[in-house]
C-alpha cells in the first residue's frame, strides 16, 4: 500500500518563488509514490493543515517555506535554534524582514541567535511567536508563558538534496 504524503506550501514564501521550490520536490514526491498538495492562505494555516493531515492518516507531511530564521539549524541534531528580536522601530522591522528571509539577520544588534534543547520564556507582556516562519501568536494574543522542548526523532523529516 502506498504511503500517504501531504505537501504543504506557502505560495508567498521566498518572495513568491516557493512554486519553483515545489517543482524541485516533485522527484521526492515521486519517490514516495504520490503526494497531495495544499497551499496556505493565511497565517497559522500551515499548522492547521499539518494537524489535519495527521488526523487524516498522512504518514509524511512536508512543509515548504522561505524564511531562514535559524540558518545554522540542522534537522537531525536534537537542538532548537532560535532567534529573538528586541523591540525595534517600524523602520528597523522592515529592514530586518529581507535579512531574515536570507538568514543574515544575526549581524544586527537587536537580534539574538541561540540554541537550546528546552526553554520556557515568561514575559510581563504578550509574546509574539513565529515557529519556522509561521505565525503562532501575533498581535492581539495574550500568551505570556511558553514551554518548548525538542523531542528527538518525534517527526520523520524528508528533504531534497
Amino acid at each position: 500500500m502506498a504511503r500517504k504524503v501531504k505537501l504543504i506550501l506557502n505560495p508567498m514564501a521566498n518572495m513568491g518563488n516557493a512554486w519553483k521550490v515545489a517543482k524541485d520536490l516533485r522527484p521526492i514526491a515521486a519517490e514516495y509514490g504520490h503526494a497531495d498538495w495544499s497551499g496556505t492562505v493565511y497565517p497559522t494555516h500551515a499548522i492547521e493543515l499539518a494537524r489535519q493531515a495527521g488526523e487524516q492518516g498522512y504518514e509524511t507531511v512536508i512543509a515548504v517555506g522561505g524564511f531562514l530564521v535559524a540558518p545554522e539549524a540542522k534537522l537531525d541534531d536534537g537542538i532548537l535554534h532560535y532567534a529573538t528580536i528586541r523591540k525595534v522601530s517600524r523602520a528597523m522591522m522592515f529592514r530586518l524582514i529581507p535579512e531574515v528571509m536570507k538568514g543574515t539577520h544575526g549581524r544586527f544588534k537587536p537580534v539574538r541567535m541561540g540554541t537550546c534543547r528546552k526553554m520556557s520564556p515568561i514575559s510581563d507582556r504578550p509574546i509574539y511567536i513565529h515557529a519556522d516562519g509561521e505565525i503562532y501568536t501575533g498581535f492581539g494574543s495574550n500568551v505570556r508563558r511558553l514551554s518548548i522542548e525538542v523531542v528527538p526523532e518525534a517527526l520523520r523529516v524528508v528533504r531534497g538534496a
